[in-house]
């Protein structure tokens, strides 16, 4: 084996390693792999950059300042809000639209943007008939995941994979709605699977927020530590008194675990933080118990906003917020909204402040806040995070609604116009990027939003990521690397013909994309798919096809997704709770996807 070849195959190894394992971001890992390929002469630098000047690579950068303009318009906002009104009346029909309403915007919108607009409203919906958010918003980000591939530009992982399948290969690119012929399907089968199977599988969990009486009037809450003359340790914390009856547990953090009332027979622990609410009188009463801690700073804090109604609140930190890479002191929420924050949550564990204070945020973290309820509309005007707890109108171009909805309704027409089977010859000169530069363009001449807003909606990682990934999978097919793995997987499927080895195409991006991101997992598959295909000698679209489905459904954990992370957090879900819903889904889709796209693109 030429040692070309051993190298490629080194670095795409070590590639997959780093993706799954992320000791450094996957954009710095993208462009390590760039140098590493250049400075062995595998690549010319030209040839190791011109992902930069990728046509697909320039359209996904549009279209996520296209679906800025909407969110800064307030287009999906009032689309979502209609279903408020149903609410009162209908609310698991109000429910059922909402999800519906998000699966459909997603097949035009990257469902990022989707989901981290409805959950809010999805919250908003459920709390005052006593649902439990945890059982909505898994199939939310399912729903919007699925949704998104029914077109080219609704889901990143097809865009990325018509990217390769041009700069690298040459082919013919994906059609608007081709992806939909097994999109369709997938819509219809990860539903059905929610609606009957899922009741039975996902937790009813309630959040922090939910266990705070909101209607109590002056209600604080703070933080203490128990301490080793706790003259309670070892009593089940059921039967715990403290001075003031009027002060209420509602949540105990211990490590990284949190417990929730019914505490049943948990016992009281030295080193335990309980999370009180009450009225300010009781809470300075705890000064004067024995063997606890209050928190300095959030004392301090206290008894300078003594006299003011206080309520809890959880902000999300969603995808290219300014705060991402921020350590919390950095971001000045008590000197600007008199906002203290009390704990951090990421991935499952609670934090408290002090734990995190060093510790940079990341996409998907959420704050546990105490805000004064009335400098809250303050607050809702930090374009940082998302409001969790209640759905309230932000400051949006409202003037601008109508302006951008047809911009961008223009923008779709005008891609599917490019279809060249349907014989449009001026739409069919212009592809895919002119139409979406024209939007951009018209965006901004519009005011829907500003320059400034547009470069920073673009997700810098995802772009790096791409441009990486699409200079090793160059390098694989120009030193014959991608043969020799596809060689490896032909074998054991060899017995089983280009179905099983279509099949298997789909089984493996699915176990990629559980441990790497999904578009991570196209990128690196998809050179690897095409060459299985060639030395089959059958038609390539079919496991293109199969990479798009498989990496698209990674519903197993909740690092394979943005839309899971952001869920993850909002809907107090643990990793098993992912496997528990996900497993038997995936391997529905796997066994349909086999039988479906066959079918629908001959071998």
């Amino acid at each position: 084996m030429p040692v070309e070849v051993i190298y490629v195959l080194c670095l795409f190894l070590l590639a997959l390693l780093l993706f799954a394992l992320e000791p450094i971001p996957v954009d710095e890992t993208s462009f390590y792999i760039m140098v590493l390929l250049v400075l062995a002469e595998i690549l010319t630098p030209a040839e190791a950059v011109r992902g930069f000047g990728n046509e697909t690579l320039l359209t996904l950068a549009c279209m996520f300042i296209l679906a800025s303009g909407l969110i800064r318009t307030g287009v999906i906002d009032a689309a979502a809000r209609q279903l408020l009104l149903l609410a009162p009346s209908a609310p698991r029909v109000a429910l059922g639209a909402t999800l519906g309403l998000a699966t459909v915007l997603s097949a035009f919108v990257n469902n990022t943007p989707v989901v981290v607009m409805f959950i809010p409203l999805l919250i908003a919906i459920a709390k005052p008939h006593g649902i439990s958010t945890s059982r909505l918003l898994i199939p939310l980000s399912f729903l919007a995941t699925a949704g998104g591939t029914c077109t080219i530009i609704g889901s990143s992982t097809n865009l990325l994979v018509n990217a390769m399948m041009e700069q690298t290969f040459g082919m013919e690119p994906l059609r608007f709605f081709e992806t939909g012929g097994f999109g369709l399907f997938l819509v219809l089968f990860v539903g059905v699977y929610l609606l009957v199977v899922g009741p039975a599988l996902l937790p009813d969990r309630p959040s922090v927020v939910d266990l705070v009486p909101r209607s109590a009037p002056a209600h604080y809450v703070t933080q203490i530590r128990i301490g080793p003359g706790f003259r309670d340790l070892g009593k089940p914390i059921t039967e715990v008194r403290l001075r003031s009856q009027a002060l209420v547990i509602s949540h105990i953090l211990r490590g990284g675990a949190s417990f929730w009332p019914p505490f049943g027979d948990g016992t009281v622990r030295v080193g335990d933080v309980w999370i009180l609410h009450g009225p300010a009188q009781a809470i300075g009463e705890l000064k004067e118990e024995r063997g606890i801690e209050l928190f300095p700073l959030l004392e301090e804090r206290l008894s300078r906003a003594h006299g003011r109604e206080s309520i809890l609140v959880e902000l999300l930190v969603p995808p290219a917020s300014g705060w991402i890479g921020k350590r919390i002191s950095d971001l000045r929420l008590w000197s600007h909204y008199r906002v203290n924050v009390l704990g951090v949550q990421r991935r499952g564990e609670h934090r408290l402040r002090e734990q995190m204070e060093e510790s940079r945020l990341e996409m998907g973290d959420i704050l546990l806040a105490l805000s004064p309820s009335a400098d809250l509309h303050h607050l809702k005007q930090e374009i940082g995070f998302v409001l969790l707890d209640r759905i309230d109108k932000s400051v949006f171009r409202e003037t601008r609604r109508i302006r951008a909805a047809v911009i961008f309704a223009c923008v779709v027409v005008g891609m599917f116009l490019t279809n060249p089977s349907l014989h449009v010859p001026w739409f069919q000169s212009l592809g895919f990027l002119t139409v979406a530069m024209t939007g951009v363009a018209a965006m901004l001449l519009g005011g829907c939003l500003t320059l400034s807003e547009a470069y920073g909606s673009l997700d810098r990682k995802v772009l790096m990521l791409i441009v990486g990934t699409l200079a090793l999978g160059d390098a694989m097919v120009k030193t014959g690397a991608a043969g020799v793995v596809a060689e490896w997987i032909i074998g054991p499927l060899a017995t089983f013909g280009p179905r099983g080895a279509l099949s298997g195409v789909i089984l493996l991006s699915m176990a990629l994309a559980t441990v790497i991101s999904k578009n991570a997992a196209a990128l690196c598959i998809t050179p690897v798919a095409i060459s299985i295909a060639v030395q089959l000698g059958v038609e390539p679209r079919a496991f293109i096809m199969g990479v798009c489905l498989g990496a698209s459904s990674s519903f197993l954990m909740p690092v394979s997704n943005q839309t899971h992370l952001m869920v993850y957090s909002a809907g107090q879900y643990r990793t098993r709770d992912f496997l528990k819903v996900g497993l038997p889904l995936s391997i529905g889709i796997w066994i349909m996807g086999s039988a479906i796209i066959p079918w629908i693109w001959p071998l």
